[in-house]
């Protein structure tokens, strides 16, 4: 892409506040670019889904299931820092993990976080 290119040069160039400013410029630009890419193929991949998803085709089928596949969870790191690919013992420590999340530990010092409040 030609915007990447002239940054690869500015980057390689000696800094001044003229390069700087430009090379500002040019990452917004490419970041702009960027988005409206992501939107084209946001778009298209709605086009698709409207075509194709609501007939009992391959399509509709392929695209259900490679979504259950990148939604699965298949591998964990446990507090040991070993690889765990049990579905049982992933299903342990998920259950586990957010069960402490969301218990209490005891009294908390609400009063001195209200003190700080106006």
């Amino acid at each position: 892409m030609e915007l990447e290119h002239q940054l690869e040069i500015l980057t390689n160039q000696q800094p001044t506040i003229l390069n700087q400013s430009r090379q500002q410029q040019i990452k917004i630009e490419l970041q702009q670019v960027w988005q409206r890419e992501e939107q084209y193929w946001a778009q298209r991949s709605r086009i698709n889904w409207l075509q194709w998803g609501d007939r009992n085709t391959k399509f509709f089928h392929a695209t259900t299931l490679q979504r259950r596949q990148r939604n699965q969870i298949n591998i964990l790191r446990d507090a040991h820092q070993q690889w765990v690919r049990d579905p049982g013992q992933i299903k342990d420590m998920t259950t586990n993990y957010f069960s402490q999340l969301y218990t209490t530990s005891g009294p908390r010092p609400y009063d001195q976080i209200l003190e700080q409040c106006p």
